[in-house]
């Protein structure tokens, strides 16, 4: 059931869309009750490819997303989200506590690695970072793009000329 105070977690406004893939029932379940306990909107896939028919339906602001599963690994999956969507914040999940792993799954994209199994506090925590790093990114992205930036960019227009002095 939903907090009806709102979100704790992700900002004001609408709950942030979730998607969480795992191939594990159990962990899928655990994960959609904590966060959506907390306020957050969560669907579940059991595959890359199911989770790949939802993206493609729907926005999510971030992703939870197993490491190894049947079919496409979350690796994979990882590298086509990022690519799709820079904004998208992936936190990874894995059985194995490695950090040569868990370097490949940042250098990929994933805001987080989490390792099973893993308590509430933990995976609440690495959802909030994921979604606080979309949101400054994201911020980042709109500052670098507006047009009229304030006078302290870095533009040539914006400096000062230089004197021959």
């Amino acid at each position: 059931m939903p907090n009806p105070n709102g979100p704790k977690l992700g900002g004001d406004g609408d709950p942030p869309q979730i998607l969480i893939v795992d191939d594990d029932e159990d962990l899928r379940g655990f994960a959609a009750e904590v966060l959506g306990g907390e306020g957050l909107a969560t669907l579940t896939a059991a595959s890359a490819a199911e989770a790949r028919d939802l993206i493609d339906r729907q926005s999510f602001a971030l992703v939870l997303c197993d490491m190894r599963m049947p079919g496409e690994s979350g690796l994979e999956l990882l590298a086509a989200l990022r690519e799709a969507d820079p904004e998208l914040a992936v936190v990874m999940i894995s059985g194995l506590d490695d950090p040569m792993l868990a370097r490949v799954a940042f250098d990929r994209g994933a805001c987080g690695y989490l390792v099973k199994p893993f308590r509430k506090n933990e995976l609440l925590i690495a959802v909030e970072a994921g979604l606080h790093r979309r949101r400054e990114e994201a911020h980042q992205r709109a500052h670098e793009l507006r047009p009229g930036r304030d006078a302290d960019d870095d533009t040539d227009a914006n400096r000062p000329a230089a004197s021959d002095s």
